[in-house]
C-alpha cells in the first residue's frame, strides 16, 4: 500500500522500498500505521531526491538492492543525511559485516530480510531517534487499562485512573470508553452518553478539534469521558485508522488518554498499542484469570514490546475458596502483581453512588491514586502539546 501526502519539511516517517510487500509491512510496523508516515516506491536514489528537495523526516527507512551495489548506495545516502534523521536500512545481505560497515557509516540499524512487523517496530521503537522524543511532544501520554475477564473491575479501574490523573495529579485528561455497546464510562460519572464517540468511528474523517470538542462530555475542569451508548444489534466495526485519527486528535487537547479497552478490540488496537505509554492489566485470583491474563502479557508483549503491563488483582476475596493466594497467583504467573485491592461493601456502594475508585477513602482509594502516579509519568501538568506529529494528509 502506497500512501500519498504533502509532504512539509519536516515528516516524521518517510519509507522508501522496491517491493509493494516490503512498503506494506512498513506501513504496519510503523505507529500510528500507513496514515502516519510518507511511503515511496523507489530506493536509495528516490530517497536522495527527496532529501535534496528539502525534504527532513526524523525517521528514514530505506530498503536496498542487494549485494555490494546495494552497501555503496547506502554509504552514499548516509553521508548526505542531514543532521537529526535517523535511519533504518532493510537489505538481503546477511553478514554481520555488512551490519558494521552500515553502522559505521551512519545507519541506526541494519535489518535483514525477510521481517516480521514485529521486529521491524521493535527497530524502530528502540532505535534511539527523536521520533520518541517528538511524539512525545505532540501527544498526550496513552494509559490502556483492560481486564483479563469479564467482571474483573477493569472499566472501574480505568474510571479511576481517569479521575486520579485529572483531580489528583492535575493532568487535562479524558477517559476514552471503547465499548460502544455496553461501556460504564458515562455511568461511571454520572452523565450522559454522546453520539459524537460513535460518529466519529464511523466517518474518521470528520474528526478534527472542534468535532473532538464538542463530542467529549465534561466531567470536571480537568476531566472529561469520550464514551457512546450505540444500539446492541447495530455492530459498529471500529477501524485501525478510525482510532489512529481519533487519537492523534486527542493528543494536541489533553495530557493524558485514558483508554478503557475490551479484550474484544484487541485485534483492530494496534493504533492504541502503538502509542500506549502504561498498560494496567486487572484480574481477580480464578484459575480462569490467571490463565487468560498469562496469555494476555504474552499477546501484549508482541504488541506493545517495549511496555511492561502493570498487572492489578481487583476484587480479592470476594468468592473465598474458590481463588488463588496471591502467592500462588504470583508463583504459576511467574511474575509478581502490582498492587492487589481487596472486595468490600464499602467500595461497591461507592460505584453504586457514582463515586470513582481513587475518590474512596482509605486503602483503596489510596492504592488507585498511586497507581495513577505511577502512569503519569514524568512532564508538567498542562503541557499537552499543540503541534502534531504525524500530519494529517492534504
Amino acid at each position: 500500500m502506497i500512501t500519498s501526502l504533502k509532504l512539509a519539511t519536516e515528516t516524521p516517517v518517510m519509507a522508501f522500498a522496491r517491493a509493494a510487500e516490503t512498503l506494506a509491512l512498513i506501513g504496519r510496523a510503523v505507529p500510528g500505521g500507513p496514515a502516519a508516515a510518507a511511503l515511496r516506491e523507489g530506493g536509495v536514489d528516490a530517497a536522495l531526491l527527496t532529501l535534496q528537495a528539502g525534504m527532513k523526516p526524523l525517521l528514514l527507512i530505506v530498503e536496498l538492492v542487494d549485494g555490494e551495489p546495494g552497501l555503496v548506495e547506502a554509504e552514499t545516502l548516509l553521508a548526505t543525511v542531514p543532521a537529526g534523521v535517523t535511519v533504518l536500512v532493510l537489505g538481503g545481505v546477511n553478514d554481520v559485516s555488512a551490519y558494521r560497515r552500515l553502522t559505521r557509516a551512519g545507519a541506526a540499524d541494519y535489518l535483514v530480510k525477510p521481517l516480521t512487523v514485529q521486529d521491524l517496530r521493535r527497530a524502530i521503537l528502540t532505535s534511539g531517534n527523536s521520533l520518541d522524543q517528538a511524539h512525545a511532544q505532540a501527544a498526550s501520554r496513552v494509559v490502556t487499562v483492560l481486564g483479563s475477564r469479564g467482571g474483573v473491575g477493569a472499566s472501574a479501574m480505568a474510571a479511576g485512573i481517569a479521575w486520579a490523573l485529572a483531580n489528583h495529579v492535575r493532568r487535562k485528561t479524558v477517559l476514552l470508553d471503547l465499548d460502544l455497546p455496553f461501556g460504564t464510562g458515562t455511568l461511571s460519572f454520572d452523565v450522559d452518553p454522546s453520539a459524537g464517540l460513535g460518529t466519529a468511528l464511523r466517518h474518521p474523517e470528520r474528526i478534527d478539534s472542534l468535532f473532538i470538542a464538542s463530542s467529549m462530555i465534561a466531567c470536571g475542569p480537568m476531566l472529561s469521558v469520550l464514551a457512546g451508548e450505540e444500539p446492541i444489534e447495530e455492530a459498529l466495526p471500529i477501524t485501525e485508522a478510525a482510532l489512529a485519527r481519533l487519537l492523534q486528535e486527542l493528543g494536541t487537547s489533553v495530557d493524558m488518554t485514558v483508554v478503557d479497552l475490551p479484550r474484544a478490540l484487541l485485534p483492530a488496537a494496534r493504533p492504541v498499542l502503538d502509542q500506549v505509554a502504561a498498560i494496567v492489566l486487572v484480574t481477580d485470583l480464578s484459575l480462569a484469570g490467571l490463565r487468560d491474563t498469562g496469555r494476555l502479557i504474552e499477546t501484549l508483549g508482541r504488541a506493545a514490546p517495549t511496555v511492561e503491563p502493570r498487572i492489578v488483582a481487583a476484587r480479592a476475596g470476594r468468592t473465598p475458596g474458590a481463588e488463588l493466594g496471591r502467592s500462588d497467583f504470583e508463583r504459576n504467573l511467574g511474575r509478581p502483581l502490582d498492587r492487589v485491592l481487596a472486595e468490600e461493601a464499602r467500595i461497591a456502594r461507592a460505584l453504586q453512588a457514582g463515586r470513582p475508585l481513587a475518590a474512596i477513602r482509605g486503602r483503596c482509594g489510596q492504592t488507585v491514586r498511586a497507581l495513577a502516579e505511577d502512569v503519569a509519568g514524568g512532564g508538567a501538568p498542562g503541557a499537552a502539546a499543540k503541534r502534531r506529529l504525524f500530519r494529517r494528509a492534504a
